[in-house]
């Protein structure tokens, strides 16, 4: 598993007392190689000395694993894993029966579209026999029917299948987990804590508009979130968006808020309020900073409705009506100029 390619590429290095992690992100970015270990088995804080000129990145991580007593294993196309010491030789006694065999797959994550791992450990349970993953996330390992392979990845819940000797061919899903999320607010790219950001952050509740005769999206909010003034001009069919300020004015420019679709921003008003998943309204300096000047009257964070697997859900709303003036205009004709 060995990519002998990637191996070639020779590096020079001159660190003294750095620490270990910030050594591999060195090499990340300048080599484009990656790096994968267990946080609870490597302490990464540890500093390392090292001095090398014309060596590959495998003979340099060869000499860091001997100053901390590490085991370096290349896998794959430039990924290096490191683990606390050497597996054991295998013993007589976890040798592969003779009724072994082959089982190939790969290993996703749960999300849509599902993106590979690289770096899983792999390890057949109630013996010292595994392997990793590779950069694609595949594996190739002998084992045999009825024993049972443990998926575990940092982040991940832990994975066990039992093996039947009919399959061959595995795809593994592994879970993230997800247990500390329930504490904790998203707003943009960063992650706060609920209680610093409780009166500015708001959620629009979607019964506000659901199953109401509601054409433009930015009508949605009136009444839905304390301090926003939402004001209507128009009635006029397709000109009857509604004007929105987040408490009030906040720059001298435009009034409006800047509003993010997915992550995009985007026109609220061309999009159908039957495909809003959620709404939230971030209405203060400390919540929106993150999006610069931008966001100086406040931002609405807006996510469609995605595709679930395995459920398969169809609506149909259809709403209709019609304007009419109370009064006419008189017509005037030809007759009625000489009339007068």
């Amino acid at each position: 598993m060995s990519a002998t390619g990637y191996s070639q590429k020779r590096i020079q290095v001159n660190f003294t007392d750095i620490p270990l992690d910030r050594f591999m992100d060195y090499l990340e970015s300048n080599t484009g190689y990656r790096f994968f270990y267990n946080n609870d088995e490597i302490d990464i804080r540890r500093r390392i000395s090292v001095k090398m000129q014309n060596a590959t990145v495998k003979e340099v991580m060869t000499q860091v694993g001997r100053q901390l007593n590490l085991h370096v294993t290349e896998r794959g196309k430039q990924v290096i894993v490191l683990t606390g010491a050497p597996l054991p030789v295998i013993a007589a006694t976890t040798a592969p029966r003779e009724d072994s065999m082959r089982l190939r797959g790969r290993v996703f994550d749960t999300k849509e579209p599902p993106t590979p791992l690289p770096g899983v450990n792999v390890l057949i349970k109630g013996t010292s026999r595994g392997m990793v993953t590779d950069v694609d996330g595949y594996f190739d390992i002998r084992v045999s029917p009825g024993q049972t392979l443990l998926f575990s990845y940092t982040g991940f819940k832990p994975y066990e299948y039992t093996v039947n000797a009919q399959r061959e061919n595995l795809t593994v899903s592994l879970e993230e987990n997800v247990s500390g999320l329930n504490e904790v607010v998203v707003t943009g790219f960063s992650q706060q804590k609920v209680k610093h950001l409780a009166s500015s952050v708001g959620t629009v509740n979607l019964s506000n508009f659901q199953n109401k005769p509601i054409t433009q999206l930015s009508q949605a909010l009136q009444g839905g979130v304390t301090g926003i003034s939402v004001s209507q001009g128009s009635g006029l069919p397709g000109g009857d968006a509604a004007a929105i300020k987040i408490r009030g004015v906040g720059t001298f420019l435009s009034a409006e808020p800047l509003v993010l679709v997915d992550g995009v921003p985007f026109d609220m008003n061309k999009l159908d309020p039957n495909t809003v998943e959620s709404i939230t309204v971030l209405k203060d300096a400390a919540a929106a900073s993150i999006y610069g000047a931008r966001a100086g009257n406040g931002v609405i964070l807006i996510t469609t409705k995605r595709g679930k697997p395995g459920k398969v859900d169809v609506q149909y709303n259809v709403y209709t009506g019609f304007q009419s003036s109370p009064t006419s205009p008189i017509s005037w004709t030809p007759q009625h100029i000489c009339a007068c």
